[in-house]
């Protein structure tokens, strides 16, 4: 876990790291090692999987102690006044048809801007998440796209309650 003030040297390793220079990114290295959990490999993939979520988290620290998942946070955004419902979907839009090539750009902006409206994201959720997301089934896209378009469970049951219907 990257939170909290004890490790500022080491989210500041990371994003040096983003900057994409070859002796920046040896250095973070060391970080990702120390974030892969007991019992779980330390093979170039998990490496390579921990880089990715490490620099993301950067971008938008608020999920150190939970956060909602990417598209209830998007959804959330959405709503705010200052924020145009119109183009912010658009942007998610891209990021679910997007390929491997500018996915990490897009889902990038889309952290940024959850960061600066102070909205979490539930980082544990997003690494598994990552894992799949080039499952040929596009699971994770069509979660994602459920979580920001699908009303709230619970804004599901105060209409029904209230039209007299059952859900």
């Amino acid at each position: 876990e990257l939170a909290g003030e004890s490790r500022r040297a080491d989210r500041a390793t990371v994003k040096r790291a983003r900057t994409g220079h070859p002796t920046q990114r040896l250095l973070a290295r060391r970080v990702y090692h120390q974030l892969i959990p007991p019992g779980i490999p330390h093979a170039p993939w998990t490496i390579d999987l921990v880089e990715r979520v490490t620099t993301l988290f950067v971008l938008n620290p608020l999920s150190a102690d939970g956060g909602d998942s990417l598209g209830r946070a998007l959804r959330a955004l959405a709503q705010r006044p200052d924020v145009s419902p119109e183009a912010l979907e658009r942007r998610f839009e891209a990021l679910l048809t997007v390929g491997p090539d500018t996915f990490d750009d897009h889902l990038s902006r889309l952290l940024i801007r959850l960061h600066r409206a102070g909205l979490p994201v539930d980082y544990a959720q997003l690494t598994l998440h990552l894992q799949a997301v080039w499952h040929p089934s596009r699971w994770v896209q069509r979660r994602w796209a459920d979580d920001f378009w699908a009303p709230p469970a619970d804004r599901y049951q105060e209409t029904a309650s209230t039209s007299g219907e059952t859900p």
